[in-house]
């Protein structure tokens, strides 16, 4: 009997030891962060945001960044790095200069999003988040309903640029694929021209900046008849810098 309870013992103990081994196993697997993300970097001189499509295998990860309106791809810029169950490690360096140093960042994900610390060579530091966003076209496809909506109507944004946040008014008038109206804000008051395509719209505002004029084009997605999200870029060539945007119908 004695015998039997050293062997009962001794079974408990194997499988808690195997059991314990396995959760432990699974507690360091790595997070999976292949796919798209919006990174964005809080700089003195203001946020700076870029579209990464992450490429893993197993713990190592290669990197491709776009402009935020996904228009241009960043193909000097060689991004490397690893992943160790939720701590992420890359670097971004000029592939085109050997003497470039690269710019290292460091962090934590969690699930859709992650955060950490950017070190630039001989700089401070600064902190950097990024949420995970769908394929271009995701969200219409998902809603397919929105790609007949009409946007005419008092709209309010909210815009997150290189400069801050801001808040201007949009009332629209859509014909057909057509769209016009007036955009109220920060920048002043400004005509508004642009199309709709399938759920998709791309509108621009032309203003006067030390006496140059300046173009905005926004680009974005209908999400539902009252809601729409994109990126907007400041400068013919993004020279003013690039930002995100939401909206909803007033």
């Amino acid at each position: 009997m004695k015998r039997v309870l050293i062997l009962t013992c001794a079974s408990i103990v194997l499988i808690g030891t195997t059991v314990a081994a396995h959760l432990g196993s699974c507690a360091q697997s790595n997070s999976s962060v292949a796919g798209n993300w919006e990174l964005q970097v809080e700089t003195p001189g203001g946020k700076q945001t870029v579209l990464v499509t992450f490429t893993q295998e197993g713990s190592q990860l290669t990197a491709t960044l776009r402009s935020l309106q996904g228009e241009r791809r960043l193909e000097n810029v060689a991004v490397t790095g690893s992943i160790k169950g939720n701590d992420i490690t890359f670097s971004m360096r000029n592939k085109n200069d050997s003497d470039d140093l690269p710019i290292s960042y460091s962090g934590t994900v969690n699930r859709d999003s992650m955060k950490g610390k950017v070190e630039f060579p001989g700089r401070d530091s600064a902190k950097w988040q990024a949420k995970r966003t769908a394929a271009e076209g995701a969200d219409t496809a998902a809603n397919p309903q929105v790609k007949n909506v009409n946007i005419t109507g008092q709209w309010k944004f909210v815009v997150e640029g290189p400069n801050g946040t801001g808040k201007p008014t949009f009332v629209f008038k859509q014909e057909g694929e057509n769209l016009t109206g007036t955009y109220d804000g920060q920048l002043g008051h400004s005509d508004v021209v642009g199309t709709v395509k399938q759920g998709k719209a791309t509108f621009s505002i032309t203003t006067t900046v030390d006496g140059q004029q300046f173009r905005v084009t926004y680009k974005g997605n209908l999400l539902s008849e009252t809601s729409m999200k994109g990126t907007v870029q400041f400068g013919d060539n993004g020279e003013g810098g690039e930002g995100t945007w939401t909206a909803k119908k007033s």
